[in-house]
């Protein structure tokens, strides 16, 4: 083939075919991009073979081949269809009652397509095609009819094509709409998260100091003071302040896990008056705790903060009222539980049910339950957090959680929390004692001139000596007064001048083996930041109880 003329409006197809050609001999390849252009060519270059697509812009494949059979100098010329097929044997029949030698469907190998077309060609030559002796269409009528067919089916196949993409691009501007939202919402929830932590500090020091001088007031009065009872409410209404604290940065997921062992019965019982105004008055509560002990190694903030959420979830899904119940006992977990559930470890566990009689869900939104922003709520009523916050708490603290449900049968949670041993709750009791002091030099470094005198009137109640600081800096140059004397460092993690680890990093080239104990309201975030948690520091999270924090220093001093 000394010439061949390709004729497609697909620029890469008679690119492809190009190399094909010229890769197997052939002399010259013309291109044309449609049928009109490629009539043209013909006639300024007659070709030796004409290939070309079927459905074309201006003049199709069908149009351009009946022009070329129809002009005496043309229409001995092989002409080959290379081309998708819409319409089944309708492309083919068209194609060969115009004139055509061969219809070779799209996609076809580039040998595959060569050895076929090679094939053609030598039937071509011998004289012989397979169609050479059918009656070519020579009424315009007829010619119309077929043509009529086959560009109706080509329309028909290109609307359903249209139609599908349309419905793939709705698809897809719906889960457009539905990652919008929830960014919006993420939006949404780091700004709440950036306020929690901007109130976070100072309310934290500010209950810090009413925490910390009540329980002084309260350990100088004597246990039968008319007055004890009024102190026992100041500090019960200030841990309860610092536990909605707690309650906004865990929503923020920006709060510091700050496990301690604690029955579960306990902190199910001190919340329970919390969940009843929850979950309103048209919603009954019942509360089943197992007489066994159910001592957990976990943060009863985010415990209660559990417990909130999945209260809420149960009152929106009774609207008209129900009941709530709250179960605890204790279970021991087997392969007859986690085979069934694909999860979960052999041992003993204090398990919570939280169980409603509401509108219920299907098997198919149970599998999502925990997925973050997904919620069955309507819009503007959920954030789509509250139980992917539950699961992630739930999975921190090396429990389970699981969920049955069915459409107007209520809903339950299962929650499993590792059970610590008989012996560590007994440690636990001991050390929970009052702390022993001590006569140990302290260097405390606090920029809030209220909570440094609370902290050193505490240190000082048990016999420690402290040298006091009002930021970084100070801190620097006060341990450079008491190098060897000091034993131990209490800095808050922000200050002026100098922050707290800005400090310890200066102090540690002097006593690379000094303690030191991190004080801080801030976001657990901004402490990563800071690199406190990176570098395996103790971090007292404020506000702080008087015990805990002598606890502390009496630990790390032993």
């Amino acid at each position: 083939m000394k010439k061949v003329l390709i004729v497609d409006d697909n620029a890469n197809d008679r690119k492809l075919l190009r190399y094909n050609l010229e890769r197997h001999g052939c002399g010259t390849v013309i291109e044309a991009h449609d049928g009109q252009q490629g009539m043209e060519l013909a006639q300024s270059n007659v070709p030796d073979l004409i290939i070309s697509d079927a459905m074309m812009p201006h003049m199709d494949g069908f149009q351009f081949l009946r022009l070329i059979k129809t002009d005496e100098r043309l229409k001995s010329i092989p002409f080959v269809f290379h081309s998708s097929v819409y319409t089944g044997l309708k492309d083919e029949e068209l194609a060969f009652q115009l004139g055509a030698e061969a219809f070779i469907p799209k996609p076809k190998e580039p040998e595959e397509f060569w050895n076929e077309l090679v094939a053609i060609l030598n039937e071509f030559d011998t004289g012989s095609p397979k169609h050479f002796a059918r009656e070519l269409m020579k009424e315009e009528q007829e010619y119309l009819k077929k043509y009529s067919e086959v560009v109706t089916a080509k329309l028909e196949e290109k609307v359903r094509e249209l139609e599908e993409a349309l419905a793939r691009r709705e698809q897809a501007e719906m889960e457009k709409d539905k990652l919008q939202t929830q960014l919006i919402q993420a939006q949404k929830m780091e700004a709440v998260g950036q306020l929690a932590g901007g109130i976070a500090h100072d309310f934290n020091n500010i209950l810090t100091v009413i925490m910390g001088f009540g329980c002084i007031l309260q350990d100088k009065m004597n246990k039968d003071d008319p007055l004890r009872p009024n102190v026992d409410q100041i500090l019960a209404a200030a841990e309860r302040a610092a536990h909605v604290t707690q309650s906004l940065l865990a929503f923020s997921r920006k709060q510091v896990m700050n496990p301690s062992y604690n029955n579960l019965n306990n902190i199910v019982h001190g919340v329970e008056k919390f969940l009843r105004r929850v979950i309103g008055e048209d919603i009954q509560l019942e509360t089943c705790f197992t007489a066994e002990r159910l001592q957990i190694f976990a943060d009863s903030g985010q415990i209660e903060q559990v417990l909130m959420n999945l209260a809420t979830n149960a009152r929106d899904a009774m609207p008209n009222g129900g009941k709530l119940s709250l179960q605890t006992e204790m279970v021991q977990l087997d392969e007859h539980f986690i085979k069934p559930y694909g999860y979960g470890k052999a041992g003993w566990f204090a398990q919570l049910s939280v169980t409603d009689t509401g509108i219920g869900i299907d098997k198919e939104l149970c599998a999502k339950i925990f997925e973050p922003f997904f919620t069955t709520k309507e819009m503007g009523k959920g954030t789509g957090l509250g139980l992917s916050m539950v699961y992630g708490i739930i999975k921190q603290h090396n429990g389970f959680i699981n969920v049955n449900s069915e459409p107007g049968q209520g809903t339950t949670f299962r929650i499993y929390l590792p059970l610590i041993n008989a012996d560590q709750a007994t440690q636990v009791e001991e050390n929970l004692q009052v702390p022993r002091g001590g006569s140990e030099m302290i260097l405390l470094a606090e920029d809030d001139p209220t909570i440094r005198c609370l902290l050193a009137t505490i240190l000082r109640d048990f016999g420690y000596k402290v040298v006091e600081a009002e930021d970084g800096e100070d801190a620097l140059a006060k341990f450079r007064e008491h190098t060897q004397a000091i034993q131990l460092l209490v800095l808050d993690v922000i200050m002026p001048r100098k922050s707290g680890p800005e400090a310890f990093a200066e102090i540690k080239n002097y006593r690379p083996d000094i303690p030191v104990l991190f004080l801080t309201g801030y976001t657990a975030d901004l402490i990563r930041s800071k690199g406190v948690m990176a570098d395996g520091c103790e971090v007292l999270m404020k506000p702080v109880f008087p015990l805990n924090l002598a606890r502390k220093v009496r630990e790390m001093l032993h």
